[in-house]
């Protein structure tokens, strides 16, 4: 059945259709779905299983692990366990989530934080805070001034630049010469940067290692290590390099 609170009510820990929050709900857990669509205020004590999908247009604090097919935050979502989807994870407003993120597609335009990431395809276009490791196949982080921070990075494609670049660095030779200087670092990387092919511009890393890697105005490397080709702007301060 399909379950609506429109004003103040309690959802019961079950099994459900289509569950719709616009008002106030407190939801006991577990519960199963096929969707939940939370655009007032929701407090989810259990797990929370939708075979379609998770929505937060307005706010929800989810005690334990959620799962769903497609995931969508645009308002504000706090997670005390895990994020899980089948599908697509979108988060264009705030999600805290204590434990880890994972999806085959994860699209940040607004902020997240985890403990880690893990995705085939990783787009980040605003804020991030991963504690842990940010690992996908493909990973591409656009910087937009707020400063992020990431344990460790692993990935097969791996790019991160500025806003201000129109689209990523996808082969050498970098272009930064020709696109001003920048003193700040956008993303603190507090362990390595791992991947086939790396491209970077203002970040600050202790070891990257790579098969190709550009190294782009604005970063701070301890030392890199690479197998095939590397380029070093004469605005990057690395310590050392190594070919392996």
């Amino acid at each position: 059945m399909d379950m609506k609170i429109a004003g103040s009510g309690i959802i019961a820990a079950g099994e459900y259709e289509n569950i719709r929050v616009s008002g106030s709900a407190k939801v006991g857990g577990p519960i199963r779905c096929l969707s939940l669509h939370c655009s007032g205020s929701a407090h989810c004590e259990g797990t929370v299983e939708a075979q379609k999908g998770i929505k937060v247009s307005g706010s929800a604090h989810f005690d334990q692990s959620i799962s769903a097919r497609d995931i969508g935050i645009s308002g504000s979502a706090r997670l005390d366990g895990n994020c899980t989807s089948t599908g697509e994870i979108r988060i264009s407003g705030s999600m805290r989530c204590d434990g880890d993120i994972k999806g085959n597609d994860i699209t940040v335009s607004g902020s997240a934080r985890a403990a880690n990431i893990e995705s085939e395809n990783v787009h980040i276009d605003g804020k991030i805070v991963c504690t842990g490791l940010l690992n996908a196949e493909n990973i591409v982080i656009k910087m937009n001034g707020a400063t992020s921070e990431i344990g460790s990075i692993g990935g097969s494609k791996i790019s991160i630049y500025p806003e201000r670049h129109h689209k990523k660095i996808t082969r050498l030779p970098l272009r930064s010469k020709l696109l001003g200087n920048n003193s700040r670092n956008d993303l603190v990387v507090e362990d390595s940067i791992e991947g086939d092919e790396i491209a970077l511009e203002l970040v600050t890393a202790k070891t990257v290692i790579g098969r190709v890697v550009a190294i782009g105005e604005g970063c701070h490397i301890d030392l890199v290590q690479y197998s095939e080709a590397i380029e070093i702007s004469p605005d990057a301060t690395v310590a050392r390099q190594e070919r392996i």
